[in-house]
C-alpha cells in the first residue's frame, strides 16, 4: 500500500517519496486535491463502519487522519477570520 503511494507520488512530482520531508504537505497540496482526498477518506471510513469494522486493525486501508486534518484546518481558518 505505501509502496503504491511512493510510486504515485514519484510519478506526479518527479521526486522520490520521503516520509521525513518537511515540505511534504506543500508538495501534496500542489499536485493533489486535498478536499477530494478528505472526501475519499470519509467514504472509506463510512464503508468500514457499514461493514461492521470498528477496530482500527480491521479498517485497512482506512484511517481517521482526515478528521484531524479537518479539525486543524478549521482552527487555522478561525484564527485567520
Amino acid at each position: 500500500m505505501c509502496s503504491d503511494f511512493g510510486l504515485v507520488f514519484e510519478n506526479k512530482t518527479g521526486q522520490k517519496y520521503s516520509k521525513s520531508d518537511e515540505h511534504m504537505y506543500e508538495k501534496l497540496c500542489r499536485v493533489g486535491n486535498e478536499e477530494q482526498a478528505i472526501q475519499i477518506a470519509q467514504q472509506k471510513l463510512e464503508q468500514c463502519i457499514r461493514e461492521g469494522k470498528t477496530k482500527p486493525t480491521e479498517m485497512c486501508p482506512c484511517t481517521t487522519v482526515h478528521e484531524l486534518v479537518g479539525e486543524i484546518k478549521g482552527k487555522s481558518l478561525r484564527k485567520i477570520n
